[in-house]
């Protein structure tokens, strides 16, 4: 009461003033990882800033003068990109989202509606997102890593690439510890904004178990205009994954909600590749598998040699794989301990190596190659 009694006596003193929520930059009512692709559109804009007592990032209604600008597409007003209200649009406002991750509203004015791009872009050259787990089986305590990539496709000219992505992956709560599932922003990548959330892994209120939402984007640029890791998403694998009667289970990752955007907001058409993983625990009657072989490759990202190096001999088979599932290169692995595999005539973007032991073992790593 006492907050809509204050917006009533303030709002005579401007007559177009709008109401925003912090983080929820792109007013579609709640803030969540969609928000940094309002807020990388938005980013390095500047505008009035917020009087008092409309400033701070809590989550409660704050009156702000409209800015000039707005998003290309869908006319957001730049201003509900200003979490903080200090009348720029900067990584400081990322924090809001973080804090407020989940949170819903619907007294923002305008009032909010569900962020809808349009879909009027049109390419032959399309982007790819494709994940990949670093093993293909795994088993009770065991730490599952899953890589986020994107593969940037020829003929598409840097200008016409994608602002950003997002996405929500959906999977079994059930066969992993959700609570401790982590999002690790790709290291380094200070050109791109990140907001995500997982059970457990924002700072306030948090999304529902089996879900990981992941969003990434360019600072007013294109953030995706070559191929590049995002990020990892890290599950602990549950105590119990099976049931009784029998050993094993697959692990699988659905892609819900996929939403790429490029410069003017035009919603993008990209391919989706993703992995899942056989999970196994141990019976009375089973016996116990071999430990996994190590294997350590370099340099990354490629040269004109890859070299694969094992601790020890692993007698089997090699392949290579680009991200189109073409087989670039097979060789078969005798007793040796560091190989050395040509690359000079592979062309950029990911790389998938293969390593079939032969008692039954194997042994998948994704490898970049600029």
């Amino acid at each position: 009461m006492k907050i809509r009694l204050l917006l009533l006596l303030v709002w005579p003193l401007s007559l177009n003033a709008q109401i925003l929520f912090p983080g929820d930059a792109n007013n579609d009512g709640r803030a969540d990882h969609l928000d940094v692709l309002a807020t990388g559109l938005s980013f390095g804009q500047e505008g009035p800033f917020r009087e008092p007592p409309f400033l701070g990032v809590d989550w409660s209604p704050k009156l702000f003068e409209p800015w000039l600008g707005a998003l290309p597409a869908t006319g957001i007003n730049f201003g509900f990109s200003d979490a903080d209200g200090n009348g720029m649009v900067n990584e400081k406002d990322m924090a809001a989202i973080k804090m407020n991750y989940d949170s819903t509203q619907t007294g923002a004015q305008p009032p909010p509606k569900p962020y809808a791009p349009p879909d009027t872009f049109l390419t032959t050259a399309l982007p790819r997102l494709v994940f990949r787990f670093e093993q293909d089986t795994a088993t009770v305590r065991d730490t599952l890593r899953l890589h986020i990539f994107y593969e940037h496709p020829p003929g598409l000219p840097p200008h016409l690439s994608p602002l950003g992505v997002a996405f929500t992956l959906q999977f079994d709560e059930m066969l992993v510890k959700d609570s401790l599932t982590q999002i690790i922003f790709e290291p380094g990548a200070n050109d791109l904004l990140f907001a995500a959330g997982a059970t457990g892994f924002a700072d306030a209120r948090v999304v529902p178990p089996g879900r990981v939402e992941f969003g990434a984007a360019g600072k007013a640029m294109p953030g995706l205009a070559f191929s590049r890791p995002l990020g990892v998403v890290q599950f602990i694998v549950e105590d119990v994954i099976v049931r009784a009667d029998t050993f094993w289970t697959k692990f699988k990752i659905e892609i819900a909600k996929p939403l790429m955007i490029n410069m003017q907001e035009e919603v993008m058409t990209f391919g989706i590749a993703v992995d899942d993983v056989v999970l196994f625990q141990e019976l009375s009657n089973t016996a116990a598998p071999d430990p996994p072989f190590s294997v350590r490759m370099y340099p990354s990202p490629v040269g004109d040699v890859l070299h694969v190096e094992f601790p020890d001999a692993v007698p089997g088979q090699i392949r290579i794989f680009n991200s189109a599932s073409k087989m670039v290169l097979q060789r078969e692995i005798s007793d040796e301990k560091l190989l050395h595999l040509p690359a000079n005539y592979w062309l950029p973007g990911w790389y998938w190596v293969c390593i079939s032991a032969r008692n039954g073992q194997t042994v998948s790593r994704a490898v970049l190659k600029l």
